[in-house]
């Protein structure tokens, strides 16, 4: 059975954007529940019901956007000792991020 969307694009788009979800999990651990991304990726396709040949194209494609662009979310959790240098009274705090390419 297939899932109930409104029509071909909107099931195309929700199919890449879960496809690009599994190909991108940056951070998290290998595996969800001993399944891999093959193994998770093989179990959508079978749910949304798309042929070898157009899935094997999606993940293709998702691939080869994955390699050009990447995303790093950082979140600072807490700030002590912020001196107030703005005239209002606060600051106007900043985070250096590094990243070491070794």
């Amino acid at each position: 059975r297939r899932l109930p969307l409104a029509n071909a694009q909107q099931y195309e788009e929700v199919y890449r954007f879960a496809v690009g979800a599994i190909l991108s999990r940056v951070g998290s651990v290998p595996t969800t529940r001993g399944l891999s991304s093959y193994h998770l990726l093989r179990k959508l396709q079978e749910m949304f019901q798309v042929s070898d040949a157009q899935h094997t194209a999606w993940v293709d494609e998702e691939n080869v956007t994955a390699n050009k662009t990447s995303q790093l979310v950082v979140r600072v959790i807490e700030a002590r000792n912020l001196a107030s240098l703005d005239p209002n009274g606060y600051s106007d705090p900043y985070a250096v991020l590094l990243v070491d390419h070794h």
